[in-house]
C-alpha cells in the first residue's frame, strides 16, 4: 500500500432495491461519520428525483431508514405547508425587494438527510433548489 492510496481508494458502492444505487461517504451529520449518498431516489409527492445522504453504518440499518423516508412522503405535504409559511413570512418581515410569493410554485425539494433512527427525536434536513421562473411570461 502506497502513500497516495488513500486517494485512489475505490469508492464501496451499494446497489439498493429501495434507494438505488448507494455510494457511501464521510459525513460530518452522521453519528457513525458514515453515510450513504443516493442520487436519485424517486420521491412520489412531487414525482421526482431527489438526493438523500442516509446515515448507516452498514447495509443491514436501511431498512428503517426506507420507513422514515416512506413516513416523510406520506407527511410531505404538511410539511412543504409549514415551510412555505415560514419562508414566506421571513421574507415579508425582513422586507426584501423581491419576496417569494408562492414558495411551492418556485421551490422543489432537492434532497433529504435520513438519520440513524433512535429511541427519541432525531435531527434531519432537507433542502430545496429554486426552480427557474425567468420564462413563465
Amino acid at each position: 500500500m502506497g502513500f497516495f492510496s488513500f486517494l485512489f481508494r475505490k469508492p464501496v458502492v451499494l446497489e439498493d432495491e429501495f434507494f438505488g444505487r448507494l455510494t457511501q461517504e464521510p459525513c460530518d451529520f452522521s453519528v457513525s461519520r458514515k453515510c450513504w449518498f443516493a442520487e436519485a431516489v424517486p420521491f412520489a409527492p412531487t414525482g421526482t428525483l431527489i438526493e438523500c445522504m442516509i446515515d448507516a453504518e452498514n447495509a443491514n440499518m436501511l431498512l428503517a431508514q426506507r420507513a422514515f423516508f416512506q413516513r416523510f412522503e406520506k407527511l410531505y405535504v404538511e410539511v412543504l405547508l409549514k415551510i412555505s409559511l415560514m419562508v414566506e413570512s421571513d421574507f415579508r418581515l425582513k422586507d426584501i425587494a423581491s419576496p417569494i410569493i408562492d414558495f411551492e410554485s418556485t421551490h422543489r425539494l432537492a434532497g433529504l438527510t435520513i438519520p440513524q433512527q433512535a429511541s427519541g427525536p432525531v435531527e434531519w434536513e432537507l433542502w430545496f433548489e429554486q426552480i427557474d421562473t425567468s420564462n413563465w411570461g
